[in-house]
């Protein structure tokens, strides 16, 4: 896992000095998503779980099993797993939920089957 994070001289200097190094390095080598003054903290923490939260349960589950998986899959069976994983993710009362409601033209109420 530590040689996915930034480029590999900062990986093996941090695994072996263990020294701290800032959030605006971490951000850079891929580590943080994002960097904010503790006073918008909570701010930005209320906006990334509102994008979070309208979405189908199944499906962030799913695609955190997939991202997992696929990690150690070369560029070919990644596809062809994400392709099976996508047709059984259609198949999820998720799935069903969602096509009802975007035909209804309603919010969904997913039940995280």
């Amino acid at each position: 896992m530590l040689q996915s994070i930034g480029p590999k001289r900062l990986v093996r200097e941090w695994s072996l000095t263990g020294e701290p190094f800032d959030a605006h390095t971490a951000q850079a080598a891929g580590l943080l998503n994002y960097v904010v003054p503790s006073a918008e903290l909570d701010a930005k923490v209320d906006w990334l779980v509102s994008r979070i939260v309208d979405k189908s349960p199944t499906a962030i589950r799913r695609g955190k099993y997939a991202m997992r998986a696929i990690a150690s899959m070369s560029f070919d069976e990644s596809i062809a797993y994400t392709e099976s994983q996508i047709a059984l993710l259609a198949m999820t009362e998720d799935a069903k939920e969602g096509l009802k409601a975007f035909g209804e033209k309603r919010k969904p109420s997913w039940p995280g089957k």
